[in-house]
């Protein structure tokens, strides 16, 4: 399982200003290529949430992961449940204790990007 509670270090912007946190996991099995239960939370200016789902695989140290779910948020209440989300990343260092991902999140009037890292949690 990679998680944000280890070495959570995160970039970003878009419409509504800087980003100011981020939440990311999500669990690789490396023996089959799968990566499953993954969630990106991206907190924007504390005015706006972006919640994405995702999955995807990996093969030969290519990470290819898609969006299955995103809303984003407000103060007010929900905005939209309708973004489009480009979503990326690879496995640093030669034992893969870091994952490096990056994302474009957008849903038609609003837009966020940025890149993050984070841990591999031992179990």
């Amino acid at each position: 399982m990679y998680d944000s509670t280890i070495a959570n270090i995160f970039i970003g912007g878009g419409s509504a200003g800087s980003v100011t946190d981020l939440s990311a996991r999500f669990d690789v099995d490396f023996g089959t290529g799968d990566i499953a239960a993954g969630t990106l939370n991206v907190e924007v200016a504390g005015s706006q949430v972006w919640d994405v789902a995702f999955s995807g695989t990996v093969a030969a140290g290519v990470v290819d992961i898609s969006a299955t779910a995103g809303t984003l948020s407000d103060p007010g209440g929900l905005i939209s449940s309708t973004i489009e989300a480009n979503l990326g990343g690879v496995f640093s260092q030669a034992d893969g204790d870091s994952f490096v991902g990056g994302f474009d999140l957008i849903d038609g009037l609003h837009q966020v990007d940025g890149i993050y890292r984070i841990g591999q949690v031992v179990e």
